[in-house]
């Protein structure tokens, strides 16, 4: 049984290692979303492209924050992450963000823009890794495991997920809401159509994009993703963009 543990003292040991005898048991039966950037980071480091990845790797969840359809991680038919290997991690270095936050829980709110957390402890049964002698405060273990990087990445995309329903242009219209939905879908994870979409249609007939950040977003897939961002917000809740500007 799992049990959601809040830190006490801001401090908790943990340690992680191939010796130990619980080593990768935490890798299975996930119920693990993936952010946009948690695809870029992946999908790049195999080498695929977006849709290959989608096709492979993930499943659509309508459920996480609805209307949205989200992605996670589709588990092996014997329970078992697809990057799970006997030796770790095969793709550690670009791990999604929730694996980098583990054995943290985090519980967040968006407040007038503002993200509130609060972390928790993640207890399972089969984690030895408490009794390891290592202490780390929250703040040295997200620094540590790079969580702060992808925090990055990930807040502007959970402002767009979570507020919704406190949106006073959210779409009642279902054959329209579903068009907007995807929209959303390719332009958080599906970054290769999104370009496509971008440089091969009539985008920038329609809309003023500075030529700087056009050059940006044709190259570097951090920019390109930070400009959907933007669009996402532009096209679903009318948000004034700097960056994007009907042409008359």
């Amino acid at each position: 049984m799992t049990k959601l543990i809040p830190v006490e003292g801001n401090k908790f040991k943990f340690r992680c290692h191939k010796d130990i005898p619980c080593f990768t048991k935490c890798c299975a039966k996930l119920n693990l979303m993936l952010t946009p950037y948690d695809v870029l980071r992946i999908k790049r480091r195999l080498g695929i492209s977006s849709d290959e990845f989608i096709e492979r790797y993930t499943d659509i969840d309508p459920e996480e924050y609805p209307p949205f359809p989200i992605l996670k991680l589709k588990m092996n038919i014997d329970g078992r992450c697809p990057f799970v290997t006997e030796k770790g991690c095969s793709i550690y270095e670009d791990r999604p963000s929730a694996c980098r936050l583990y054995p943290l829980a985090r519980a967040s709110a968006i407040v007038k823009e503002d993200k509130i957390d609060k972390f928790f402890i993640i207890k399972e049964k089969h984690c030895l890794g408490f009794n390891e002698d290592k202490t780390w405060t929250i703040e040295e273990w997200l620094e540590h495991e790079g969580v702060l990087t992808y925090d990055k990445f990930n807040l502007p995309w959970f402002k767009i997920v979570t507020s919704y329903e406190n949106n006073v242009q959210r779409e009642k219209n279902e054959n329209v809401l579903f068009k907007k939905m995807q929209v959303f879908f390719m332009s958080s994870y599906n970054l290769d159509k999104f370009r496509e979409f971008l440089f091969k249609s009539s985008f920038f007939e329609k809309y003023h994009v500075p030529e700087s950040v056009k050059e940006k977003i044709y190259k570097e897939d951090e920019e390109l993703l930070k400009f959907a961002y933007e669009w996402i917000n532009f096209y679903l809740y009318g948000k004034k963009s700097s960056l994007i500007k009907p042409k008359s």
